[in-house]
Protein backbone atom coordinates (compact mmCIF):
# COMPACT_ATOMS: atom_id res chain seq x y z
CA UNK A 1 0.00 0.00 0.00
CA UNK A 2 1.14 3.84 -0.49
CA UNK A 3 -0.47 6.49 1.11
CA UNK A 4 -1.51 9.55 -1.00
CA UNK A 5 -3.21 13.14 -0.67
CA UNK A 6 -5.89 13.68 -3.51
CA UNK A 7 -6.62 17.19 -4.67
CA UNK A 8 -8.73 18.01 -1.61
CA UNK A 9 -6.23 17.04 0.59
CA UNK A 10 -8.21 13.75 1.55
CA UNK A 11 -5.76 10.64 2.47
CA UNK A 12 -6.02 7.57 0.00
CA UNK A 13 -4.37 4.83 -0.23
CA UNK A 14 -3.47 2.79 -3.55
CA UNK A 15 -2.58 -0.57 -3.43
CA UNK A 16 0.73 -1.30 -5.21
CA UNK A 17 0.46 -5.39 -4.67
CA UNK A 18 -1.70 -7.49 -3.79
CA UNK A 19 -0.45 -10.79 -1.62
CA UNK A 20 -3.43 -12.29 -1.18
CA UNK A 21 -5.28 -13.49 2.40
CA UNK A 22 -2.56 -13.39 5.33
CA UNK A 23 -2.33 -17.29 4.85
CA UNK A 24 -1.21 -17.39 1.41
CA UNK A 25 2.56 -18.40 1.24
CA UNK A 26 3.35 -14.85 -0.79
CA UNK A 27 2.03 -13.23 2.08
CA UNK A 28 4.00 -15.21 4.42
CA UNK A 29 7.06 -15.14 2.97
CA UNK A 30 7.25 -11.24 2.53
CA UNK A 31 6.36 -11.26 6.36
CA UNK A 32 9.46 -13.53 7.04
CA UNK A 33 11.40 -11.90 4.33
CA UNK A 34 10.56 -8.47 6.63
CA UNK A 35 11.36 -9.32 9.67
CA UNK A 36 14.92 -10.22 8.53
CA UNK A 37 15.44 -6.89 6.76
CA UNK A 38 14.60 -5.40 10.77
CA UNK A 39 16.86 -8.14 12.15
CA UNK A 40 20.01 -7.00 9.81
CA UNK A 41 19.29 -3.68 10.34
CA UNK A 42 19.68 -3.90 14.24
CA UNK A 43 22.56 -6.43 13.72
CA UNK A 44 23.85 -3.41 11.19
CA UNK A 45 23.63 -0.80 13.94
CA UNK A 46 24.99 -3.19 16.65
CA UNK A 47 27.90 -3.41 14.36
CA UNK A 48 27.95 0.19 13.95
CA UNK A 49 28.48 0.84 17.65
CA UNK A 50 30.98 -1.67 18.14
CA UNK A 51 33.15 -0.46 15.24
CA UNK A 52 33.00 2.98 16.59
CA UNK A 53 34.46 1.54 20.38
CA UNK A 54 37.26 0.05 18.43
CA UNK A 55 38.38 2.99 17.07
CA UNK A 56 40.71 5.09 19.38
CA UNK A 57 39.31 7.78 20.89
CA UNK A 58 41.16 10.95 21.33
CA UNK A 59 40.73 12.66 25.05
CA UNK A 60 42.18 15.65 26.18
CA UNK A 61 45.80 15.60 28.08
CA UNK A 62 45.55 15.42 31.75
CA UNK A 63 48.49 15.68 34.01
CA UNK A 64 50.72 12.03 33.17
CA UNK A 65 47.47 10.70 31.38
CA UNK A 66 47.55 8.68 27.94
CA UNK A 67 45.63 10.47 25.04
CA UNK A 68 44.38 7.00 24.00
CA UNK A 69 41.63 5.18 25.77
CA UNK A 70 42.36 1.48 26.04
CA UNK A 71 41.70 -0.97 22.67
CA UNK A 72 38.93 -3.80 22.27
CA UNK A 73 39.17 -7.15 24.15
CA UNK A 74 39.77 -9.89 22.52
CA UNK A 75 36.26 -10.75 23.04
CA UNK A 76 34.46 -7.88 21.82
CA UNK A 77 37.13 -8.40 18.60
CA UNK A 78 35.14 -11.98 18.43
CA UNK A 79 31.96 -10.28 18.32
CA UNK A 80 32.26 -8.00 15.88
CA UNK A 81 33.91 -10.64 13.42
CA UNK A 82 30.53 -12.43 14.55
CA UNK A 83 28.21 -9.65 13.58
CA UNK A 84 30.34 -9.29 10.54
CA UNK A 85 29.73 -13.15 9.49
CA UNK A 86 25.87 -13.04 10.68
CA UNK A 87 25.39 -9.82 8.54
CA UNK A 88 26.80 -10.82 5.39
CA UNK A 89 24.80 -14.15 5.15
CA UNK A 90 21.65 -12.16 5.98
CA UNK A 91 22.35 -9.44 2.99
CA UNK A 92 22.71 -12.92 1.27
CA UNK A 93 19.48 -14.45 2.18
CA UNK A 94 17.66 -10.86 1.61
CA UNK A 95 19.16 -10.78 -1.90
CA UNK A 96 17.96 -14.11 -2.94
CA UNK A 97 14.80 -13.89 -1.16
CA UNK A 98 13.67 -10.49 -3.02
CA UNK A 99 14.56 -12.40 -6.39
CA UNK A 100 12.26 -14.58 -5.54
CA UNK A 101 9.41 -12.80 -5.03
CA UNK A 102 9.85 -10.09 -7.84
CA UNK A 103 9.93 -12.95 -10.11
Amino acid sequence: MRAYRDKDGKLKRKMLKYLASDSSKAYKNMVQAIKRRFRIQALQTQLLRLMRQQQPKQTRRSRGGSAVNSPPTTSERMLLVQLQQQLTELMGRVERLEREVTR
